[in-house]
């Protein structure tokens, strides 16, 4: 039996969610069982861990007995149980005699440790058999040649790009396999069909410095601009604040990532473009397949592996540098008939290669190639999921 653990997460980036829903709907308890920990007492899962040949372990169940502090209306996760339950849990995984892999969706690189301490971290490492993780390729470039943005991202962090890539190269060091797994969307995120498009453009979170620059580039061109910014933190946030007083947490989280979310897609759809970006750092954030969902035409300063994911310049949106977004808004918007081309060819080509069923498809398909000891690792390659 292929075992997923995982316990009850919100996530700002909803893939992870949207994964598992689509993941449950296939468990039968006999050949794929999904299991909530926060449902179970420690014995159940034992004798859980027990029946299982494989074990996929999410990295929700890190989260929950990791860092104390979480921005709660970002990011929620089950902490019904104590902290030591959820670690409980993982020596249970650790002491089975069984291959363990990593479920690691939707995290960035720098986050991956999670404020775990360098033991049990390090001991993670040695455990897994493999990591699903949307890094199968580094995604940051080793030498400082094609830098064009300085890494601003990192400074919360007190990280420099050397040591992100440190990150990359301890992880992959450690753990043989590896499986891509990008962000996902279920299907009923999408857009039916084109809304009436009330704005120009949109630049959805504007907090990194690419998109900062994307922002001022469209004011420069005199574009009439989506306020998102304004728009969210007063329709969604400051609201939020209120109810979070007046509700816990696993209330007051929900409702603010529903509301944000459908002021997000509503406020995408009514705008003819879309600016995406991953940051300086160009990961690939969920953005970039929610925008084609939403019906809406994408300029996009893309990741270094964005072709693998099945992006074609000029096909499924058109690139960018963040400075040359407003010159390539005017093109688009003097040239509907090639936007609304770009934005139907990307629609079609996100249903075909991320969503959250064809994501499970991949996951598992993996997981039963390594069951027959055929698995080396997976990747997107050229618009294509390969297992070798």
């Amino acid at each position: 039996m292929i075992l997923f653990l995982f316990t009850y997460s919100i996530n700002r980036a909803r893939t992870s969610r949207m994964f598992y829903e689509a993941l449950s709907r296939r468990s039968n308890s006999r050949d794929l069982m999904v299991a909530d920990i926060s449902r179970y007492s420690i014995t159940e899962i034992e004798k859980i861990i027990d029946k299982a040949s494989v074990i996929a372990f999410d990295n929700t169940i890190i989260m929950a007995m990791g860092k104390d502090q979480l921005l709660s209306r970002n990011f929620f996760v089950n902490r019904s149980k104590s902290k030591e339950f959820y670690l409980d849990v993982w020596n249970l995984v650790y002491r089975a005699d069984k291959p363990v892999f990593l479920m690691h969706a939707s995290s960035d690189l720098h986050a991956v440790h999670f404020g775990l301490e360098k033991s049990i971290y390090e001991g993670m490492l040695k455990k897994f058999t493999g990591i699903c993780w949307p890094y199968h390729q580094c995604p940051m470039e080793r030498s400082d040649e094609h830098d064009r943005y300085p890494y601003n991202t990192l400074k919360p962090y007190n990280l420099t790009k050397a040591q992100v890539i440190g990150m990359w190269d301890e992880i992959t060091s450690n753990i043989n396999i590896s499986i891509d797994f990008p962000h996902c969307i279920s299907q009923k995120e999408f857009v039916k069909r084109p809304g009436r498009k009330t704005w120009d453009i949109i630049v959805p979170g504007v907090s990194y410095i690419t998109r900062q620059i994307a922002q001022e580039s469209v004011v420069k061109a005199d574009l009439f601009v989506s306020p998102f910014v304004s728009y969210s933190r007063w329709l969604v946030t400051a609201p939020y604040y209120l109810y979070n007083r007046l509700l816990r947490r696993n209330q007051s989280t929900p409702i603010y990532q529903n509301k944000s979310f459908r002021l997000f897609r509503s406020m995408i759809s009514m705008s003819s473009l879309a600016f995406v970006c991953g940051s300086e750092l160009r990961y690939f954030v969920r953005k970039f397949i929610e925008i084609p969902a939403f019906r809406t035409a994408m300029i996009a300063y893309p990741t270094l592996n964005f072709r693998d994911y099945g992006f074609e310049d000029g096909v499924h949106y058109l690139e960018t540098y963040p400075e040359e977004t407003g010159e390539k808004a005017k093109y688009l918007l003097a040239n509907k008939n090639v936007a609304e081309k770009m934005a139907a060819n990307a629609v079609e080509m996100v249903k075909e290669l991320h969503t959250a069923e064809v994501r499970v498809d991949q996951i598992l398909s993996c997981l039963i190639f390594f069951q027959k000891g055929k698995l080396k690792g997976a990747g997107f390659s050229e618009g294509k999921f390969e297992i070798y």
